[in-house]
């Protein structure tokens, strides 16, 4: 449900930004909301995870703090840019004012994504790295895996290639 615009020049980018300004803030308000609750239940998954262990304690530290950095991705792209969209729109004349804030936007987003997700990454690793040593190995093994092609994904984001990568390793 991501809002995708057609627009050929800034002042439409603008309009449309604005006019799916509730779309935007339901679906990255949303994320947001996913992520908290996500944090709340790897808190309980990592107290239940076998004995106490540092490599437990760093998945979860490392998983929020992951997904704090994405929040701050998706509340830039999901409910402050389309609220300037929506005070620039009619104002024609502050067209570069609003150009420089979104471009300001992007570049904060182009770094809290990929980073959020890499540190997501991480918490997976260190809770995959932990449960090597319970039983079930296989399991954990593949969150190993799942761990390096997302931090990997995230990697190549953040060295300029394609953010589309970064939906691959998720």
């Amino acid at each position: 449900m991501h809002p995708n615009g057609n627009a050929r020049d800034f002042a439409a980018v603008l309009q449309e930004e604005a006019a799916n300004r509730g779309v935007d803030a339901i679906v990255h308000g949303g994320l947001i909301v996913v992520m908290a609750i996500q944090m709340a239940c790897y808190a309980v998954f990592s107290l239940r995870y076998g004995p106490p262990a540092n490599a437990s304690i760093a998945g979860l530290v490392l998983f929020c703090l992951g997904a704090t950095l994405l929040a701050g991705s998706a509340l830039i792209d999901g409910l402050v840019l389309p609220a300037i969209a929506a005070r620039y729109a009619a104002i024609p004349a502050r067209l570069e004012a609003a150009r420089t804030l979104y471009v300001f936007g992007a570049t904060m987003i182009s770094f809290l994504m990929p980073l959020g997700i890499g540190f997501q990454s991480l918490g997976i690793l260190a809770w995959s790295w932990h449960g090597l040593r319970i039983k079930g190995r296989a399991l954990r093994v593949v969150g190993l895996l799942i761990g390096l092609v997302a931090l990997v994904a995230a990697a190549t984001v953040l060295s300029g290639m394609n953010p589309m990568t970064l939906m691959l390793g998720i």
